[in-house]
């Protein structure tokens, strides 16, 4: 059965009347499918304008599952619908009072704040409408709920094929158009290089770009957004590319699924995050999403003369539609040489290696890349001073690009090419191996590393050299393992690990080591370096103060944590003996108990405890009393 089928069997099946989830007028904060980092939102997230709102169940049926972590979903409930459906709520602050007594004793039996538990039938049955749990910011973000439909398969549905609707009367808005050429079969400017336009009005009120020169294979792209009320900007519907009037493309969102939504990293452009962020209205290799196996080929539309435009148009989930028309010129006219840079440049620009050689003057002859030592690859001439070439190798391997021209230094590059379908391999450039599988490319990984002599200051002492991998936004899907050598003498222990840079700060990566290496799994390549981290973490501005005479049995206890180096993985509140559920809050830094019980009367010794993922633990205790 096809995906649009698919769909329509399910709206068919749904009641169309499903109970909103809260008393409050429909506000969208955030929409199905919008551009998460590197992945989709796989539901909508409601203004709920503070804490503590009344959530309500969609239709009948059970709780199948509760969650409590201070992350992600923070808590979180999963009703199985009689229908065969789905319904999620997350970030709540609070389940209703039969379901929460039964977490928080699942909680005291554990001693551990984050439970995941999965219930029988029988146990919370529920009907439409009923209260079901409280709204709360849990987990990640500001007070709001994320509400989540998913199938009997437990893959996300967009909510308005179930009938759920919300204000919307305003059409997306496309801030700027992208052109990219497909390899170097297409020309965009006289070059292959992707260019942004900004979208301007014309003195007829249409939307449009400046006329663009353009011949050959190219692809399309949009910096788009749906305003919504309350001043959000909400993801799109469709996005669609037509030239000269017929459909060249469709992307639609309509279903994820939670094996491929990591996906969105190749559904916007990995590469030209500088210039926008621009849904594609092409397939890059290896995108397997549903949002882009709805229409058939690929998306790339080849013009030449006679190709008048092409237009772009978005489309919200009530139909409101934006067009942007691109007038295309068909020749290739010879841009100017660019400043001058790098003699010679490596660059992503799309699922290929772009290879640049640049000159001060116009060379006798052009320039040749060799491939191994082998093979004479000719570069093309973007103007006289300039030329480029792209590399796609179909083998995975090490390969040793070199530039060789009489009028500049020979130029030569180690390249880790991972191509996907292949099978799992491992590569060494200098002290870094690099293993990826068949499944970690978008069609081609490219990768390079090397040591950084000063890399950005840390706080910790260094076990290993730093070394970057490159590039930064390189698009992976199954996680690549990276492996670095250990310092001389330094032997594996719990409180070194692998840490990223992460522009203005370093975070711990989870570390294995093996024959005097440490490596990490991750999907993000940068710069890495083992640190050891010594210090524990530090607890301040503790409620109550030492020899607080408390008002009540269940006081306000509650502190501050911070740990600037491997991270809190542990923390406790106790009364005596007695372990008290407490939450963590990794986004304020802070740890409080849940008031959920009387403490004992009398004087009681209340110890915070917090410990890091290196094993280093913190306590500081009070003295408090309680009243009789």
């Amino acid at each position: 059965m096809s995906l649009l089928l698919t769909c329509a069997a399910l709206v068919a099946s749904a009641t169309g009347d499903y109970a909103w989830p809260l008393s409050l007028d429909p506000q969208l904060t955030s929409s199905f499918a919008e551009y998460r980092t590197g992945r989709f939102h796989a539901g909508i997230d409601l203004r709920t304008a503070g804490v503590g709102r009344d959530v309500y169940a969609a239709d009948d049926g059970y709780v199948s599952r509760v969650r409590c972590s201070p992350y992600g979903y923070g808590k979180a409930v999963y009703l199985q619908l009689n229908d065969g459906n789905v319904a999620i709520y997350a970030h709540l602050s609070d389940y209703y009072p039969e379901l929460t007594e039964f977490v928080n004793r699942e909680q005291r039996r554990t001693k551990r704040y984050s439970v995941d538990l999965y219930l029988k039938p029988s146990q919370f049955q529920v009907t439409k409408g009923q209260l079901i749990a409280k709204s709360g910011q849990t987990g990640i973000g500001a007070p709001h709920l994320h509400f989540e439909m998913r199938d009997a398969a437990h893959e996300p549905v967009n909510p308005r094929l179930l009938g759920y609707d919300w204000p919307d009367n305003v059409a997306p808005k496309i801030k700027k158009v992208l052109i990219a050429p497909q390899g170097m079969e297409g020309r965009v400017e006289g070059d292959v290089l992707p260019v942004a336009l900004p979208v301007i009005r014309d003195e007829s009120g249409h939307l449009r770009t400046k006329p663009v020169h353009a011949v050959g294979k190219i692809g399309v792209g949009a910096d788009v957004v749906d305003p919504g009320s309350g001043g959000y900007n909400l993801g799109v519907h469709q996005l669609r590319l037509l030239q000269n009037g017929t459909e060249v493309f469709r992307m639609q969102h309509d279903r994820l699924s939670y094996t491929n939504h990591r996906n969105g990293v190749v559904s916007y452009h990995p590469h030209m995050h500088h210039e926008g962020r621009f849904l594609l209205t092409w397939r890059w290799p290896g995108n397997q999403c549903h949002s882009y196996r709805q229409f058939p080929g690929d998306g790339w539309a080849t013009v030449g003369p006679e190709t008048r435009e092409l237009v772009v148009e978005a489309v919200d989930f009530y139909g409101n539609a934006t067009q942007v028309t691109i007038p295309i010129v068909a020749d290739i006219p010879t841009p100017n040489p660019p400043a001058q840079g790098r003699p010679v440049d490596l660059r992503l620009i799309g699922p290929e290696l772009l290879v640049t050689a640049q000159y001060g003057n116009a060379p006798a002859t052009a320039p040749l890349l060799q491939i191994n030592g082998r093979g004479d690859l000719p570069f093309n001439a973007v103007n006289n001073t300039t030329y480029r070439t792209t590399f796609r190798p179909t083998t995975s391997g090490r390969y040793t690009l070199s530039v060789n021209h009489s009028e500049q230094p020979d130029y030569q590059r180690d390249v880790a090419v991972f191509v996907q379908g292949q099978p799992t391999q491992t590569i060494a450039l200098d002290d870094v191996q690099i293993t990826a599988g068949p499944d970690s490319p978008y069609g081609a990984l490219f990768l390079r590393a090397w040591q950084v002599d000063s890399p950005p200051s840390h706080g910790m002492p260094a076990r290993s050299n730093a070394y970057k991998v490159w590039p930064g936004d390189a698009p992976v899907f199954d996680p690549i393992t990276i492996s670095i050598p250990l310092s001389p003498g330094v032997a594996q222990q719990r409180n070194i690990h692998i840490y990223r840079h992460r522009g203005s700060y370093w975070s711990r990566e989870d570390t294995t080591f093996k024959g005097g290496r440490a490596e990490v799994k991750t999907r993000t390549p940068g710069v890495y370096m083992a640190m050891e981290d010594t210090v524990a973490p530090r607890i301040s501005d503790i409620t109550p103060s030492e020899g607080y005479q408390a008002q009540s049995e269940r006081p306000i206890l509650r502190a501050s944590v911070s740990d600037n180096g491997s991270g809190v993985v542990g923390y406790q509140i106790t009364c005596g003996d007695r372990w008290l559920i407490a939450a963590y809050d990794p986004e304020r830094n802070q740890i409080a108990w849940e008031r959920d019980e009387d403490l004992p009367p009398g004087p009681q010794t209340i110890s915070f405890i917090v410990t890091d993922e290196a094993g280093n633990t913190e306590v500081v205790q009070r003295n408090i009393v309680i009243p009789n």
